[in-house]
């Protein structure tokens, strides 16, 4: 309760926290004991990007602001300041704190998906694990999973998680540590009616 009432205070829009065994089947290279092996919980932060960047994509009127406000101040200032002051409070109790926050054009060895919301994608190819039977450095979780699990919301048709109250328009970021939390249950309400909508107006479908 209290990591959760920190985390509103600092600017989270919700909260959401998954016990690690809900992560027993992701491979090395998307798993959080990759990151912390003595992970316990994945503690799942959204952060709600601003309707009006929307509607002026959508009105033709301004397109950049999403991209530079709505996207990477929120990925890359607001939430990492966020995230040091949350991993501040589990480290004061003793406990380690891995934050991660998203990198969106970074993929990890073999993964050749691309991102629509970028221009660029890099592959970490010179990855290699530090010791055998590890997996290769800078492994990076499968944030919509992540955030699924965390019941923060559900998998829509358009590859982003559908949030009960802010829909779609959320930036994710978790951070992963051995301190054991009482985990929030799913949502057992599909938040996406696969009306296909998305993939219809989407210009690459």
């Amino acid at each position: 309760e209290f990591i959760k009432q920190k985390a509103y205070e600092y600017g989270a829009a919700v909260c959401g926290i998954a016990g690690i065994d809900r992560f027993k089947d992701e491979a090395a290279e998307r798993n959080p004991k990759s990151v912390c092996p003595k992970a316990k919980s994945v503690i799942g932060f959204g952060f709600y990007v601003p309707s009006g960047f929307y509607r002026a994509m959508e009105n033709g009127n301004q397109s950049y602001l999403y991209t530079s406000v709505g996207v990477k101040y929120i990925d890359e200032e607001f939430s990492t300041i966020f995230l040091c002051k949350m991993l501040r409070i589990i480290e004061n109790e003793g406990y380690d704190a891995c934050v991660q926050r998203s990198v969106p054009n970074m993929r990890v060895k073999g993964d050749k998906s691309a991102n629509p919301e970028i221009t660029d994608v890099y592959e970490v190819v010179h990855s290699i694990p530090v010791a055998e039977g590890r997996p290769a450095p800078e492994g990076i979780i499968d944030y919509n999973k992540a955030a699924v699990l965390c019941g923060l919301g559900t998998q829509g048709l358009n590859g982003r998680v559908i949030n009960p109250k802010y829909g779609p328009c959320m930036r994710y970021v978790f951070i992963v540590t051995d301190m054991e939390l009482e985990e929030d249950a799913l949502l057992t309400e599909e938040m996406c009616d696969g009306c296909g909508e998305c993939i219809n107006s989407c210009p690459g479908h």
